[in-house]
């Protein structure tokens, strides 16, 4: 499963955080895999695994940033056309 993470550009145990609304507080978590239906297994800091859309999901970027699980894939995907 983590074979899928790696597709997107993302590895299994990567730190992430996720909200589910806008309006929400954002959530740490850690990245876990990839599921059948393409949503993303995260393990909170509570140890509860939880199947998230990718836009939901934003992971680390150097130290003190984050960026969008989404625009990683895509940028992911793009090198592998050239």
């Amino acid at each position: 499963m983590s074979d899928g993470l790696l597709a997107l550009g993302l590895r299994a145990g990567e730190a992430a955080r996720f909200r589910r609304r806008e309006n929400e507080r954002w959530n740490k978590c850690r990245l876990a895999g990839v599921e059948a239906d393409g949503s993303l297994r995260v393990i909170d800091d509570k140890g509860a695994t939880l199947s998230l859309r990718v836009e939901q999901i934003e992971v680390r970027k150097g130290r003190s940033s984050w960026e969008p699980a989404a625009a990683r894939a895509a940028r992911t995907e793009q090198l592998g056309l050239l």
